[in-house]
């Protein structure tokens, strides 16, 4: 658990910083507006990865044929946020959209990455 929580820590600090270069890449550009669409996307991501995290821990007490309902219940409360995010951010311009994809996408591309990086400590640990 201890682990988890370390490699959270790492994910939300990478996020944060990451977040402010892009600001600042914005601002040096003039496109500031574009910041809404990555702040959307950012949260969709986030949003996303917390609603899965917590749903699969609840899940490990449930029966079987339970767990499946319950994650697949998630699946639908996900694939609603993010058509919610993508059809706001669509209506207000296309240059949003596409702001709002890029936010979610890098959200999950860090996530990813670092499991992959914690997954391979954590092996090199057990080793060793």
């Amino acid at each position: 658990m201890n682990d988890i929580l370390i490699c959270t820590k790492r994910v939300l600090w990478q996020l944060l910083i990451s977040f402010v270069v892009l600001a600042v890449i914005l601002w040096e550009n003039n496109q500031l507006i574009l910041i809404n669409g990555f702040i959307a996307g950012f949260l969709a991501g986030i949003i996303y990865f917390f609603i899965i995290g917590r749903r699969l821990f609840k899940s490990t007490g449930l029966e079987i044929e339970k767990a499946v309902f319950y994650m697949r219940a998630g699946w639908f409360i996900r694939l609603g946020i993010l058509v919610l995010i993508f059809v706001m951010s669509i209506r207000i311009s296309i240059a949003m959209f596409w702001a709002a994809v890029g936010g979610l996408v890098w959200v999950n591309l860090i996530v990813i990455t670092n499991a992959v990086i914690c997954a391979y400590q954590k092996k090199m640990h057990e080793n060793n």
